[in-house]
């Protein structure tokens, strides 16, 4: 597979081995126009079910088939199609061979699209692709780099633009610059185009060192691209110096020395001999290069090189018009705008049957895309669908071991709330007994502290006398205004009035009221607020408990009975008082009454 790449991009690039305006596009066609028969015999044949049959072969057999239906059958349809299920396999997770494979695919991608349906921007696409993927991988890289600066190298030809010319010997120095230590194909490829570029600039001198590197490089014996690239250097070398007789000569002894029937060395050939009429036309031997580009001509015409024949045509046409050979002059004119306009015909067409396999080629891509994804979407659900029903089953676990101990714990709270009720109760049941002793121990001081006080104020004093610090009261006196004060919160039904108050509670004990908040703060560690709530929320349970008289009642009317003003205070205080809401205590109580 690496050797039909290279020789793919070999086979593209050495048509630019020529000096002249169309000599780089001199192979472009060689190939395409036998095909085009073919080409457009079968351009409808690809259909989805081959398609998908191929999209079920190894990489390494769709390369294979690809490469020949390329560079021996002429089906560049079918051969883009192979190249792009290989191409679109790519996926960072892949083994080094098949990321190598993808790399080749989208190398054979490009020399379709560059050379069969001229399709400059789709090329351009695939080789950024390969660019991206063959990073690692060195040798690759190279045939990157290689066809990069053919493309480069070709657009610089058509638009007769320098800059393109520097763009595209950017790349063959690339290649230049990585060399080991013996020359192969691509790097052949890469000096011969950089000496035409460069030549083509007017810049040869520039590639001295790498000219220099490249002669000491081992090379295999017998190779002619190796020695077409040497006399190359060495006849461009004279001809910018020049040295035409000297080029001239050194063109000459290049083409006898292409022997062979083969298309590559025959357009090599045909390229010396327009090196040649150039170094003649240089010296103003005009019968000589005529017959040179004769000579060229029939050697296009034989091989078909339609291109050529295009070069040889526009180069003749320029020789007899210096020679004041009108005749032959617009008869060569006419040779090449005729043969100019088939051509573009045909590039027309290939360019139509291009798009056409592009769109089965889309079609097939979104179908295979739309499969994936509906097998991605399926094993998503599939497995969404195990993971919710694992995630509800855990969740559903942990809730109900969480309701069970919360069920345990309000049933606990409820409890005990109602063993701090029973045991209130039992407390009321001796308050008369408490009463007696109350009785006894009244002396007249405590009397004398037991006397209402009026006041001038309404409100109680401020919070820095909670020490209390100047209270003549003694421990007796606490103890007994704590008896009283008890007796009134569990009897008097004056409390559950949402506007009671400090100053009435002081009131109903009979003393004054900042005694009444020292005993609450120093016995009962708790402001007036809290210790007001506590005893409304403890009737509030009592009337939640009690279904026969206040079974009627919402929990919003019964927090309203007891003296809240709001639901949300009552709430906050039940639970900070119980430790449960109302709603859950009076869910227990109705259970466990049934």
């Amino acid at each position: 597979m690496k050797e039909n790449s290279e020789i793919a991009g070999a086979t593209a690039a050495r048509r630019l081995g020529n000096c002249g305006l169309l000599a780089c596009l001199v192979a472009v066609l060689a190939w395409c126009m036998p095909a085009l028969a073919a080409t457009a015999g079968n351009a409808g044949s690809l259909n989805q079910q081959q398609l998908k049959r191929w999209s079920e072969l190894p990489s390494q057999e769709l390369l294979e088939r690809g490469n020949d239906y390329a560079l021996k059958l002429n089906r560049p349809d079918n051969a883009l199609a192979c190249f792009t299920i290989v191409a679109s396999r790519y996926n960072k997770s892949n083994s080094d061979k098949e990321k190598r494979n993808s790399v080749n695919a989208l190398l054979m991608k490009w020399y379709v699209y560059f050379n069969f349906y001229y399709d400059y921007s789709k090329a351009y696409e695939c080789l950024m692709r390969a660019d991206e993927i063959a990073q690692p991988y060195p040798r690759l890289m190279q045939l990157v780099y290689l066809n990069f600066g053919n493309m480069f190298q070709t657009m610089g030809d058509i638009g007769h633009d320098n800059r393109q010319y520097q763009i595209a010997a950017s790349y063959y120095n690339k290649i230049m610059g990585a060399l080991g230590d013996s020359t192969d194909a691509v790097v052949n490829i890469a000096m011969t185009n950089l000496i035409t570029t460069e030549s083509q600039l007017g810049a040869l001198a520039k590639i001295a060192p790498q000219w220099k590197r490249y002669a000491q490089l081992r090379h295999r014996l017998g190779d002619y691209m190796h020695d077409y690239c040497v006399s190359l250097y060495k006849g461009s070398v004279a001809l910018s110096q020049g040295h035409y007789e000297q080029a001239a000569s050194i063109f000459s002894k290049q083409f006898q020395s292409l022997q062979g029937s083969d298309v590559d060395r025959q357009r090599l050939r045909f390229i010396a001999l327009g090196n040649l009429a150039k170094a003649q036309e240089s010296q103003q031997l005009w019968p000589q290069a005529i017959a040179t580009l004769h000579q060229a001509e029939a050697l296009a015409e034989s091989i078909d090189l339609k291109d050529g024949c295009l070069e040889a045509y526009d180069r003749l046409e320029r020789a007899y018009k210096k020679m004041g050979d009108t005749e032959h002059c617009d008869a060569y004119r006419n040779k090449y705008f005729a043969l100019k306009d088939s051509l573009l015909n045909d590039r027309q067409l290939m360019t139509v049957n291009g798009l056409h396999i592009s769109y089965q080629m889309k079609k097939y891509d979104e179908q295979q895309r739309n499969e994936q994804q509906q097998r991605q979407v399926q094993r998503i659900a599939l497995w969404s669908g195990v993971a919710i029903i694992a995630v509800v089953l855990i969740f559903a676990l942990v809730i109900y071991g969480k309701n069970r101990r919360l069920s345990r714990l309000n049933e606990t709270l409820y409890s005990r709330t109602r063993e701090i009720m029973s045991y209130d109760e039992e407390l009321r049941r001796q308050a008369s007994l408490m009463q007696l002793k109350l009785d006894e121990l009244q002396t007249d001081k405590g009397r004398q502290a037991l006397e209402p006080e009026i006041a001038p104020s309404t409100k109680p004093e401020p919070a820095d006398e909670a020490k209390y610090s100047n209270s003549n009261l003694d421990d007796d006196e606490k103890e007994l205004l704590m008896i009283r004060l008890r007796e009134v919160m569990e009897k008097s039904d004056e409390i559950y009035s949402p506007d009671f108050s400090l100053e009435r509670l002081a009131q109903l004990v009979g003393s004054r009221y900042r005694y009444i908040s020292q005993v609450i703060n120093e016995k009962y560690h708790k402001n007036f607020a809290t210790f007001l709530n506590e005893y409304r929320i403890k009737e509030a349970c009592r009337r939640i408990g009690d279904q026969d008289t206040y079974g009627q009642l919402t929990l919003e009317a019964i927090s309203q009975s007891v003296g809240f003003k709001s639901r949300s205070s009552f709430i906050a205080a039940f639970k900070r008082t119980t430790g449960l809401t109302p709603s859950v205590y009076m869910r227990i109580a109705r259970r466990q009454q049934q």
